[in-house]
């Protein structure tokens, strides 16, 4: 008989005192072409090579002259390098007693010695498969929580709440291998929608008040919820509420239809992703909240800096910023990080205005002469409200609030600096912070028109503007007024 059913060699290790023993599982075993049979014939050596050897299964004798089987069982069962070997107990009668403990002590299985060939093989090649098939499920469990460990390292880089969100749910989604989520934000005890992937379209089949009631028990009751085709974990930190929850919808074939459904493996591995989310979360939050009131300070005196326009401004200039990455011939191997910094900096853009009197900023009509000097100043009190540079978030947003009002032609201001001299996230957010407000109703003006916005770029190009950034701006203008609309002053 020719057996070969598993694709791989595997070895069976044979612990009995008698040679007899070990010679007639290699008979037995003769047909399977990947089987390597091993044989020990000392209980004081079992432990020992069944670790050198690493055997798919062990087969145990209950009786030994210098060890007790039952013994044995429980140490193979305590050794972590044996965690994926399948033990078959051997004895020579069979008592429901002693089966009972064998299985309590570890067994898999029980063999009274020896049955026939057919079935001594197809039970050995039965624990042989389980073995691997632990193995293999213990390789991805390893791989993927080193790659928690990594996803945890990376996102601890990352300071900007909104590119957080985005990156927790697309690691989310990418380690539990689905098509489609969202990350939810809690705010004021309801959860607020503050990233998706894929098509969310419903919570695996559930209608929309199921789907709000399950999102917000999970946040009363700080637990996992598993669905037949979606998951809700919530985002914990320590023992304070829930800052929010991730919801995955199953799908790995690409369509819904034909989802596999999660497991506990994948709940207990997004929660363990989830905690660690959380901390890189909160202090996302931090982040934002002392931004917000920067911004929230540069609002009360100058009533177009609002927090909805330099968001707008950000998002804009992250548009911009993605689109000359997919445009290089050499993209930055940093780009999650660039991201990031580029938008902190955005959404400082203009928080120098603390510092510009209200008669300034707050002047309905053309400014005249000495104002407009006034007015120059805030770019040079914003850059030096991140003086004594720390990191590069701090020198990118020193030198996006000193250097945005600067032109490509060298007649900006407070430097006249020209071209690439002109820092490059500056010159992003230039085009961004310009198009905003051309688009924007204000006391002194009506928005502009599409058309009359496109020609200002076509005509500012390489002069007020880097004709780089002015034309990806026109090649995406229905993206950029899309980002205006979604947020409304």
């Amino acid at each position: 008989m020719q057996t070969a059913l598993l694709s791989e060699q595997f070895v069976v290790l044979v612990v009995d005192d008698q040679p007899i023993i070990g010679e007639s599982v290699r008979r037995l075993l003769h047909g399977v072409s990947d089987a390597r049979v091993e044989v020990c014939t000392h209980a004081l050596d079992a432990v020992a090579r069944a670790k050198a050897l690493r055997p798919s299964v062990i087969l145990q004798d209950l009786v030994m002259p210098d060890g007790d089987g039952m013994d044995l069982v429980a140490r193979y069962r305590a050794e972590e390098t044996l965690a994926d070997a399948s033990i078959i107990v051997l004895s020579a009668e069979e008592h429901a007693a002693t089966k009972a403990e064998a299985f309590a002590r570890g067994a898999d299985d029980y063999i009274v010695k020896l049955p026939v060939q057919e079935e001594f093989v197809a039970r050995v090649l039965h624990h042989a498969q389980a073995s691997r098939a632990k193995r293999e499920r213990g390789h991805v469990a390893r791989e993927r929580l080193e790659r928690i460990a990594q996803m945890s390292s990376e996102l601890a880089r990352v300071q900007d709440l909104d590119i957080m969100l985005a990156r927790i749910l697309s690691e989310a989604v990418a380690l539990i291998e689905c098509a489609a989520g969202a990350v939810f934000l809690a705010e004021s005890g309801s959860l607020r929608v503050a990233h998706t992937i894929g098509a969310m379209r419903g919570i695996a089949g559930i209608d929309a008040g199921d789907e709000a009631a399950s999102l917000q028990n999970v946040l009363a009751t700080r637990r996992a919820m598993r669905f037949p085709k979606a998951m809700i974990v919530p985002i914990l930190r320590g023992e304070d509420a829930p800052l929010g929850c991730i919801a995955l919808l199953d799908g790995r074939s690409g369509d819904d239809a034909d989802g596999h459904g999660f497991d506990h493996d994948d709940e207990q591995l997004l929660v363990y992703f989830a905690s660690l989310a959380a901390v890189a979360l909160e202090r996302a939050m931090l982040v934002r909240s002392m931004i917000l009131r920067m911004i929230a300070m540069a609002e009360l005196r100058d009533p177009t800096e609002t927090a909805s326009h330099v968001a707008r401004v950000a998002d804009l200039s992250i548009m911009l910023y993605d689109a000359a990455r997919r445009a290089s011939a050499q993209p930055s191997s940093n780009t999650t990080r660039e991201r990031d910094t580029l938008r902190i900096a955005a959404l400082l853009h203009d928080v120098g205005k603390v510092g510009v009197s209200d008669a300034v900023l707050k002047k309905p009509g053309k400014l005249d002469d000495a104002e407009f000097a006034e007015m120059k100043r805030h770019t040079e009190i914003g850059a030096a409200l991140f003086a004594g540079i720390r990191t590069d978030f701090d020198e990118s947003a020193a030198a996006v609030a000193l250097c945005h009002h600067e032109r490509f032609d060298g007649k900006g201001y407070p430097h006249g600096l020209k071209g690439e001299a002109i820092p490059y996230f500056a010159r992003i957010v230039a085009v961004a912070d310009v198009f905003d407000a051309l688009s924007s109703k204000r006391v002194y003006k009506d928005a502009w028109s599409r058309e009359r916005i496109t020609a200002y770029f076509a005509e500012q190009s390489g002069a007020q503007f880097d004709p780089q950034f002015a034309a990806l701006l026109l090649a995406h203008q229905s993206q950029a007024e899309a980002i205006r609309a979604r947020r409304t002053d």
